[in-house]
């Protein structure tokens, strides 16, 4: 789309194919931001936040990333695997110091970063996540794995041995 390092080509081309794809997909409004050599150098929204209310998306309009989050975690992880900082088969509640795997019928020393991060962990929220409104008030870290209120009251836990089966979670 641009060259290396043509910050402007590549604007260019974000605010002619993001637009395009939004229609093709039927998807009301985005956001972008762009970072180069370690700034923020645009920041631009597409569409409409409340399409009903034509309130268009702004660079301070509030998405919720739900599994986009995913891919940013993975990668932190796998930096903090070549530093010698974690390792991959290691129990994952040895690094756990706020929260505990809740006790059940399997072994929770199973559960490790590679099955979570392969979705074979056999831990899952039941409930799913639906997130929070920008008035509402965003539980902690904790209670939201112990119980989450976007979840019904449903909380983090193994459901089934890990390392037997693929899980999204």
């Amino acid at each position: 789309a641009a060259k290396a390092g043509d910050v402007k080509g590549f604007q260019n081309y974000l605010d002619t194919s993001i637009p395009e794809s939004m229609k093709k997909h039927l998807i009301p409004g985005s956001a972008v931001g762009l970072i180069h050599d370690g700034k923020i150098v645009y920041l631009q929204g597409y569409g409409y936040a409340d399409l009903e209310k034509q309130i268009p998306v702004t660079e301070n309009t509030v998405f919720q990333v739900a599994s986009i989050s995913k891919t940013m975690t993975a990668w932190g992880i796998m930096n903090l695997v070549e530093e010698g900082k974690l390792e991959l088969d290691e129990p994952v509640s040895s690094y756990l110091t706020r929260w505990q795997i809740p006790p059940s019928e399997f072994d929770p020393d199973k559960v490790t970063i590679r099955r979570l991060l392969s979705h074979s962990s056999g831990l899952a929220n039941v409930g799913g996540y639906a997130g929070f409104l920008p008035d509402e008030p965003v539980q902690t870290l904790e209670e939201s794995l112990t119980s989450a209120k976007d979840a019904n009251g449903e909380g983090v836990r193994i459901i089934m041995e890990p390392g037997t089966r693929y899980k999204y979670s």
